[in-house]
């Protein structure tokens, strides 16, 4: 009776096991990525016009590019923070998902490129508008983006090996950096160069640390 009861007792989960079973899975946290798509939706549902008479693939468009910004500057905040914060449970259960963040941005981008050429309607407007710097920089980003939500894997990772993989995804940095003027041409406001700010910020306070470590290491241990 007694190993009855203990195999039942392991079988069966706390209710706190099961929550962290829950939060722990992949599809939850799939789940919390969508839940910005639900305005976007809605938009297209309603087709009610804008605060300013845009239309709503407009509306779109502009929604969908913020969100997979900020979804990109998350995934890049996050080895810096860790490095602040090191015992950060969050921040480390967040580095693990890290991969994730990457690839809804890039999805929340491709909506933004779809809806693009919905709001304009034709194609001929779409190559008339490929050469301007608002556009080009959008493009190239995208562009940039591909192979990195490709090789987001770890099927990838093992098959190009870690060095290579890891060179490849520092392509973020780039994709970042043009966003960030395709953000300013399309908005020339303080916004944007806050939340690009902040990130470069830590970025740079992670290569000081690593660079002080680094150097600490390799100087001569005084008698």
């Amino acid at each position: 009776m007694a190993e009855t009861g203990t195999a039942e007792s392991v079988g069966t989960l706390s209710p706190l096991g099961a929550v962290l079973k829950v939060v722990n899975s992949s599809y939850f946290f799939w789940t919390v990525l969508a839940v910005p798509s639900i305005p976007l939706i809605l938009q297209l549902v309603e087709g009610s016009q804008g605060a300013r008479g845009r239309s709503p693939a407009h509306e779109i468009v502009e929604l969908s590019g913020v969100v997979a910004t900020l979804l990109l500057l998350a995934a890049l905040a996050l080895s810096p923070l860790q490095t602040i914060f090191p015992r950060s449970g969050v921040l480390a259960w967040l580095v693990k998902r890290r991969r994730y963040l990457g690839v809804a941005a890039f999805s929340y981008s491709v909506v933004h490129v779809v809806f693009y050429f919905v709001d304009l309607g034709n194609l001929r407007e779409v190559l008339a508008e490929f050469s301007t710097p608002l556009i080009l920089t959008g493009w190239v980003a995208l562009f940039v983006f591909v192979p990195l939500a490709i090789t987001s894997n770890a099927v990838m990772a093992r098959a190009m090996g870690w060095r290579r993989w890891k060179t490849l995804q520092r392509g973020a940095y780039v994709a970042a950096v043009l966003v960030l003027a395709h953000w300013l041409i399309v908005e020339p406001e303080p916004g944007p160069m806050i939340f690009f700010g902040v990130v470069a910020a830590l970025e740079a306070y992670r290569h000081w640390r690593y660079l002080a470590n680094r150097n600490a290491s390799a100087s001569p241990v005084r008698s």
